[in-house]
């Protein structure tokens, strides 16, 4: 019977000291910012994110993919460093047809990875600030194929008329 005190008085001790253990507080993760706001495709931008509380991730990546409105190219994973609080990483876009671009943060603390806030931010549709000589004009020639389809039906029946 004692021996069945003591174990369970054990059990007790160890079970107490691995829950004081764990109490250490999980980090915040702050938002997730892009500089600039709304970049064009293919342009260079830094993510940034403060992560406070008493943990300190061992790790912190971006997985962020670009996409359009018919697909997402395949999403990317990259490390980001440490400047006090704030993790950045500085990048370049990589595909000319994204529209929008989604990202988060995952920080790994021990074995744990925790997720923070999604990002997603939406591409400007000019780059080099608007002076990419883009007038909007549609591509030049389609619209005159259906004008020389009409005057060749229309010389055809003529010719037929005239001959008759």
């Amino acid at each position: 019977m004692k021996k069945y005190i003591l174990g369970m008085f054990l059990l007790t001790i160890f079970t107490l000291t691995a829950a004081a253990a764990q109490t250490d507080e999980a980090p915040i993760i702050g938002p997730l910012t892009i500089t600039p706001t709304q970049p064009a495709p293919k342009a260079t931008v830094t993510f940034s994110v403060t992560i406070s509380g008493q943990s300190v991730p061992d790790e912190v990546h971006l997985w962020f993919k670009e996409c359009n409105n018919q697909i997402c190219h395949p999403p990317k994973n990259v490390t980001m460093t440490k400047n006090g609080a704030t993790y950045t990483t500085q990048l370049t876009f990589s595909y000319s047809d994204a529209t929008y671009v989604n990202a988060h943060v995952a920080a790994k603390i021990g074995t744990i990875w925790l997720l923070g806030h999604e990002l997603n931010a939406t591409l400007s549709a000019h780059q080099n600030n608007n002076t990419d000589n883009h007038t909007g004009k549609k591509t030049p020639g389609f619209e005159t194929i259906p004008v020389f389809a009409a005057v060749a039906i229309a010389l055809i029946i003529i010719t037929r008329r005239k001959r008759s």
